[in-house]
């Protein structure tokens, strides 16, 4: 009998996925349920979709929240703010994102396929492992974003500006890229990916440097220890 309780908890187990370290803060759900605007810091983390019967949250201040490992599927987030908010792990499959704010939020493993993320705002956010399979990306910022080891096969990301973005390992097989903004040093790199229009990338070639950043460099450089007692050398 007890054998047959445990193999029964183990189906529960795999029919629920895996677990995660988070356990959300039930208050913070009743407030987020409730129509709160303000859900800065909010533990959201481990939630399962059964656990929220509202599907929109959108223009919500979620700065700083904790989503880590949440089943959030087709809810809207649109035009939230998601400022270094924790979403890594999360499942986020065919929700919607627009105009959202992630800067410096972490993504790390996050599941955004199919997801409508137009607009959004990725700058300095670490996506690196994440799925986002056939998501629609378009205008979306990336700049100064680590997208090392994310799948972003079949997305649409025409004019989506990845300038300073880390792409070591980032797939993008079939993915649109028509006016998208990349550093001209990852040419090779995207030509190898099959994306869609890649003669239509507009390849961004890094500024040079101003007479004013070299002489700041010049100012920055320590000057060399003299040995004590050692002699200055007179100019001749």
């Amino acid at each position: 009998m007890k054998r047959f309780g445990l193999m029964i908890l183990a189906i529960l187990l795999l029919a629920i996925g895996p677990t995660t370290a988070g356990a959300f803060n039930q208050a913070d759900v009743d407030r987020m349920l409730a129509g709160d605007k303000n859900m800065q810091n909010a533990d959201l983390s481990g939630i399962v979709q059964i656990n929220l019967i509202q599907q929109k949250y959108d223009h919500v201040d979620f700065s700083g929240a904790d989503f880590r490992g949440s089943r959030m599927r087709g809810l809207q987030f649109n035009d939230a703010r998601l400022v270094g908010a924790k979403l890594d792990s999360g499942h986020f499959f065919n929700a919607h994102f627009h105009n959202a704010n992630f800067q410096g939020a972490s993504l790390r493993n996050a599941d955004l396929s199919s997801a409508m993320v137009g607009g959004a705002d990725f700058s300095g956010a670490d996506l690196s492992g994440a799925k986002l399979l056939s998501a629609g990306l378009h205008v979306c910022k990336f700049n100064q974003a680590d997208l090392r080891g994310a799948d972003l096969t079949g997305g649409m990301l025409f004019r989506a500006d990845l300038t300073g973005a880390k792409l070591n390992g980032a797939k993008f097989a079939n993915a649109d890229l028509q006016n998208a903004r990349i550093d001209a040093s990852w040419k090779n790199y995207i030509r190898s990916q099959n994306a869609r229009n890649f003669d239509q990338i507009q390849w961004v070639q890094p500024a040079p440097l101003q007479k004013s950043d070299l002489k700041s460099r010049v100012r920055g450089l320590k000057t060399p220890l003299r040995p004590k007692g050692a002699a200055v050398q007179k100019p001749n």
